[in-house]
């Protein structure tokens, strides 16, 4: 197991990120798994318009 963690610790250096422990992807604002132009508008609506908050 400890080797599996160094493995994956070490990819994700060498490709430029590391893994996260909770399970959430950074940049995801509307919580859909996948960082793209919805996270943008989901944004975009919700500072402007009033939208609903992100997901916790």
């Amino acid at each position: 197991m400890k080797r599996l963690f160094t493995a994956v610790l070490l990819s994700g250096i060498i490709l430029g990120s590391t893994p996260n422990v909770t399970g959430q992807v950074c940049g995801d604002a509307n919580g859909d798994g996948a960082v793209n132009i919805a996270d943008v508008t989901f944004l975009i609506a919700r500072i402007f318009a009033g939208g609903p908050p992100p997901p916790p």
